[in-house]
């Protein structure tokens, strides 16, 4: 299995296998952003039961009803949750991906040089190794930033349960 034959096979091997790492990569691209989505969404909607039960809360101001611990759980709680949003959206916010092969260096490397099959199959797994690298690298840094927002939530979840029982607490 040496010669031309056998280095063909052994290109084509690795290019299947980086193509196929190439498209988890970008599937997990997928998983992360629907995860983002999700949690700004949910996040969103607590945010506004939260800055309606702020009326509630201002009512109580202009009453004289209002202790300081409630009023430091309300804004801790809103920004805990304005938080959360803000790196959901930052894992949202669209970035240049690795794309393998780029058409106009195909063109001119590839088509135009008339390079035969196996330097093709290299280079091409050479290039999809970067664009993996570079693909994971921001996959990572999104998933950094989904925890943060997950963290934010639940931090911004539990404040939202102090204000509401010092509410309750004060109205007793």
């Amino acid at each position: 299995m040496g010669g031309i034959v056998g280095n063909l096979e052994r290109y084509r091997l690795i290019y299947e296998i980086m193509v196929n790492r190439y498209k988890s990569e970008f599937e997990r691209t997928y998983q992360i952003e629907r995860k983002a989505t999700n949690i700004v969404g949910f996040v969103g909607i607590i945010f506004s039961l939260v800055s309606i039960a702020g009326i509630f809360l201002l009512e109580q101001t202009f009453l004289g009803n209002v202790f300081i611990d409630s009023i430091l759980y309300y804004l801790l709680s809103l920004i805990a949750l304005i938080l959360s949003i803000i790196f959901g959206l930052m894992v949202l916010y669209v970035k240049m991906r690795a794309i393998v092969p780029n058409p106009n260096i195909f063109k001119e490397y590839f088509i135009d040089k008339n390079i035969g099959t196996s330097d093709i199959l290299r280079k091409i797994s050479n290039d999809l190794v970067v664009a993996v690298n570079n693909n994971k690298k921001a996959n990572d840094r999104n998933i950094n930033l989904l925890i943060f927002s997950y963290i934010t939530f639940i931090v911004g979840i539990i404040l939202t349960g102090l204000f509401i029982l010092s509410l309750l607490m004060n109205a007793i």
